[in-house]
């Protein structure tokens, strides 16, 4: 009795350590005949997992018992069959996380293609100032020039020469060189003023007598204005080639008497008559009004730009 239930034990060794060997096999099934109730073979299975491979084996013991050899077998299945499903279900979690990982880098992608196209948008607003601050510097600029005298008199075709000094008077052509009479450059400023490039003004001086109430203003370099005796002119360029200047007419009274010079007071309205001065330094520009006495050649002022 004793042979046989040794040789159905090597048999279930046998099995056992089949099963082991490969472990995709679902269940095993293992079972002991006996021909002795009061013998018979017990088969306990203990189920080892290895970390390193995932794999499940089987290790197989021996013990005498009194108990049935059918209820030991049937553990033996349910332990092994619980085994492989706890594989499978680790297998299927590690299939959803690999699902998990490709759809975070896809919205990685996605973000970064975002970015870059707001980036793109920012260019047109670049191009719209600079064209705008262009436009702005170009409607700045001021004329400069030179006058010279035109029309039919004594000085035509002449340019008007000034001194670096207050109060001396302007002349087409200088008898003398003396404190360096020059050709300066004009333009007109804000308030109308005629202004040159060494910052000098030029005015006109009243200079009426009694033997002369209505004589013409004598164009002069100045700094400022002297009440009755000097005003700015005030000048506009007429188209491009003439200048037409002014100053403020004056209304002049005899004193009656050779040692007192005549009452002038201002009046209504402007002096616009060009003409030409003799003087012993030179022709000189003089400004007055319509009833300005012949003697004084007739003048239009005209401009070089420069």
């Amino acid at each position: 009795m004793l042979s046989v239930i040794h040789l159905r034990v090597a048999f279930a060794l046998l099995a056992i350590s089949s099963a082991a060997a490969s472990p995709c096999i679902a269940s095993l099934v293992i079972s002991a005949a006996t021909t002795s109730g009061a013998i018979s073979a017990t088969i306990t299975s203990t189920a080892v997992t290895s970390d390193a491979s995932g794999e499940t084996s089987l290790v197989t013991s021996v013990a005498s018992t009194t108990e049935d050899e059918s209820a030991t077998s049937s553990t033996v299945v349910e332990s092994s069959t619980k085994t492989i499903v706890s594989s499978a279900e680790t297998s299927a979690s590690s299939v959803e996380t690999s699902d998990s990982s490709i759809i975070i880098e896809t919205s990685a992608a996605t973000t970064t293609t975002e970015a870059t196209a707001e980036t793109t948008t920012a260019e047109p607003t670049t191009t719209d100032a600079t064209t705008t601050v262009a436009e702005t510097t170009s409607s700045t600029a001021i004329p400069t020039f030179t006058m010279f005298a035109s029309g039919s008199n004594a000085v035509a075709g002449r340019s008007l020469q000034t001194y670096n000094r207050d109060g001396t008077v302007a002349v087409f052509d200088p008898a003398t060189d003396d404190d360096n009479p020059s050709v300066r450059q004009y333009f007109i400023d804000a308030q109308g003023r005629l202004v040159n490039d060494l910052g000098w003004f030029l005015c006109g001086y009243y200079g009426a007598t009694n033997d002369e109430l209505n004589k013409p203003a004598t164009v002069a370099v100045c700094h400022s204005e002297t009440t009755l005796q000097t005003a700015f002119l005030t000048c506009e360029l007429d188209g491009p080639f003439a200048i037409e200047c002014s100053v403020p007419a004056m209304s002049c009274v005899s004193s009656g008497s050779a040692s007192m010079p005549p009452t002038c007071i201002p009046t209504t309205g402007y002096w616009r008559l060009n003409s030409v001065g003799v003087r012993p330094f030179g022709h000189t520009w003089q400004i007055g009004g319509s009833d300005t006495p012949d003697k004084y050649e007739r003048m239009i002022m005209s401009i070089r730009e420069v």
